[in-house]
């Protein structure tokens, strides 16, 4: 079924289970990028448009007859957009690019999202929240070859009118050196940025300190975090400031490359409310 395929096509509708009349996809991972998506979704419950993280107990995991180690992400697809946290597709680039930004995440394309009602859903944190001593800060915003890289986010401004397939960006990005972030408004797209650095900025030192605790790191792990969370919450307008920087300027390694892409881009848009 396309709705399951992944970015690369692969059907993963046999990895997905009901539970309590939900609909999960059971993620094969290491226990650690479990944690991780599971403190992602307890750190953006109810604000941000992450779908809900289950790590099986013993009982569900007999129950659902489930292969280890692997933890249960929601399906996106099963989510309507009136239970959304944020419903405006702008918002919601916005609030994902920001809380990326706070937990390092920079993993951050289309392989990772799934547009419910044209609205971004977004997912895998196996790329953030880093809890290895010696992690270079200033590594979070290089470029690279692919679109897994910050340095390579780019705003793309499609038409109030057009409403975004999550197939469809999937196969205009894949590929190319660039990650696309679509828009209606570059004016609103900062706004509710600057916006959703304040919601990070209003984040306690308990609540954070708890959301981690409940994740079962051990107490080296959980102290890491916490500082690293810390520090990026009360630096995350100096971060944003540099993602400005970043998202506004044609990295000079692939300009001849991205010029074809650029020309279709164009045509695209042009073509969405013909």
């Amino acid at each position: 079924m396309p709705e399951f395929r992944d970015y690369f096509g692969r059907d993963h509708s046999a990895r997905i289970r009901n539970v309590d009349g939900r609909r999960y996809f059971i993620k094969r991972d290491t226990p650690a990028n479990a944690r991780k998506d599971y403190l992602a979704y307890l750190l953006s419950r109810d604000t941000f448009n992450i779908p809900e993280v289950i790590l099986p107990d013993e009982e569900t995991r007999r129950t659902l007859a489930l292969e280890e180690p692997c933890h249960l992400i929601r399906l996106c697809q099963d989510y309507s957009m009136r239970r959304l946290p944020i419903r405006d597709l702008t918002t919601a680039v916005a609030a994902e690019l920001v809380f990326s930004l706070w937990i390092r995440r920079r993993d951050a394309h289309n392989c990772n999202r799934v547009f419910v009602n044209g609205v971004p859903m977004f997912f895998d944190f196996g790329a953030a929240l880093d809890v290895q001593p010696g992690t270079p800060k200033a590594s979070f915003f290089r470029a690279g070859p692919d679109s897994g890289y910050v340095g390579n986010w780019r705003l793309w401004r499609v038409p109030e009118c057009h409403v975004v397939q999550t197939v469809e960006i999937r196969a205009f990005e894949r590929g190319k050196p660039i990650t696309l972030h679509p828009v209606h408004n570059l004016r609103a797209f900062w706004a509710a940025a600057e916006n959703y650095v304040r919601v990070i900025q209003s984040y306690t030192d308990i609540a954070i300190e708890r959301a981690i605790n409940a994740c079962g790191y051990n107490s080296a792990e959980a102290e890491k975090l916490l500082v690293d969370l810390l520090q990026q919450r009360d630096g995350i307008s100096d971060g944003l400031r540099q993602i400005r920087r970043i998202m506004k300027i044609i990295d000079p390694r692939w300009p001849e490359r991205s010029r074809p892409f650029v020309r279709l881009a164009g045509k695209l848009t042009r073509q969405l409310c013909a």
